[in-house]
C-alpha cells in the first residue's frame, strides 16, 4: 500500500508539473515556466521511471519469497503429517506382530485340543470335538484381523508414498529457487 501511495503522489506530481501553464499563468512569465516546468518534469519523469523499475524487482522479489514461505510452512506441515503416519503405521505393525502371536498360539490350542480329540472316547469326545469348532472360529477371526491388518498397513504405506513424493516435489522446488 505504501509504495501505491507514493506512486499517486508522484503521479500527482507530475501532473502539476506537465499542466502548470493552467495554474501558474498568471504568475510566471511564460519562458520561465516553460524552462522550468521541463526541467521539473524531466527530473519527475526519471524519478518516476526509477522508483517503477525499482518496485517491479520488489514486488517480484516478494511474490517469489511469499511462494518459498509458503512452500517451506507446506514442506514443515507435510513432513510432520509423515512422521505422525510412520509412528501410526508402526504402531498398525506393532498389533499385526501381536496378532500373528496369539494366531500362533491360538493354532498350537486347536493342535492340543485336535491331539486329545484323538485320544479321547465318549463324552469327553463330545466336549472335546465342540471346543474345537468354537477354537477354529476364533482363530479365523483372528486371521481375519491379520488380513485387515495387512490390509491397512499397505494402504497407510502407499500413502506415505505418495505424501513424500509430494514433500520431495516441493523440496525441489524450494532448493531451486532458493538462494543459499
Amino acid at each position: 500500500m505504501p509504495g501505491t501511495i507514493r506512486l499517486v503522489y508522484l503521479l500527482t506530481l507530475l501532473l502539476l508539473l506537465f499542466f502548470p501553464g493552467h495554474i501558474l499563468a498568471e504568475t510566471a512569465t511564460p519562458e520561465v515556466l516553460t524552462e522550468d516546468s521541463v526541467q521539473r518534469l524531466a527530473i519527475a519523469v526519471e524519478d518516476l521511471t526509477r522508483h517503477l523499475v525499482t518496485q517491479a524487482a520488489t514486488n517480484g522479489q516478494n511474490q517469489e519469497l511469499r511462494k518459498l514461505d509458503i512452500a517451506i510452512s507446506y514442506l514443515n506441515f507435510r513432513s510432520r503429517r509423515i512422521e505422525l503416519m510412520d509412528r501410526d503405521l508402526s504402531m498398525t505393525k506393532n498389533e499385526r506382530d501381536r496378532m500373528k502371536d496369539l494366531a500362533d498360539q491360538w493354532q498350537e490350542r486347536i493342535e492340543i485340543v485336535r491331539k486329545e480329540l484323538e485320544e479321547s472316547s465318549g463324552e469327553e469326545k463330545q466336549e472335546l470335538d465342540q471346543a474345537l469348532i468354537e477354537l477354529t472360529l476364533r482363530g479365523k477371526t483372528f486371521d481375519q484381523r491379520l488380513t485387515r491388518l495387512d490390509e491397512d498397513i499397505i494402504i497407510q504405506e502407499n500413502r506415505i508414498d505418495e505424501l513424500q513424493n509430494e514433500l520431495d516435489t516441493v523440496e525441489s522446488y524450494v532448493k531451486q529457487h532458493l538462494q543459499l
